[in-house]
């Protein structure tokens, strides 16, 4: 008796479990219809790309992302958009979210503004 009582007790605990309501229900992304790398693309670029020992002048990575000229090089030649949003193998801490691809896909998408 004691022993389905135990197995009793250990179903119901573990049974309960609390979720983050922001992870469960997320506030939808803001994104711009038509975003611009000057208004939104280049601070996320420069926060997660184009920091030292990376797409610098002088870095380890492949390109540099100091400037919109070195950015739209990647983007044109499709690189950006495979390693970013396909591969999803930059940056390669993965500390992109959600919403910052979706932003980069929309910029993307609609032609890559400057």
């Amino acid at each position: 008796m004691q022993r389905i009582a135990l197995l009793f007790s250990v179903m119901i605990l573990s049974s309960c479990y609390y979720d983050l309501e922001s992870e469960l229900y997320p506030e939808p992304c803001e994104v711009p219809e038509t975003p611009t790398y000057t208004a939104n693309i280049e601070l996320l670029i420069n926060s997660q790309c184009a920091t030292p020992s990376c797409h610098v002048a002088g870095g380890n990575a492949n390109g540099n992302f100091e400037t919109f000229n070195g950015v739209s090089n990647k983007v044109d030649n499709g690189s950006f958009e495979q390693e970013v949003l396909i591969n999803q193998s930059m940056p390669p801490n993965g500390s992109l979210s959600a919403c910052d691809l979706e932003l980069i896909e929309t910029w993307l998408a609609t032609g890559a503004a400057e």
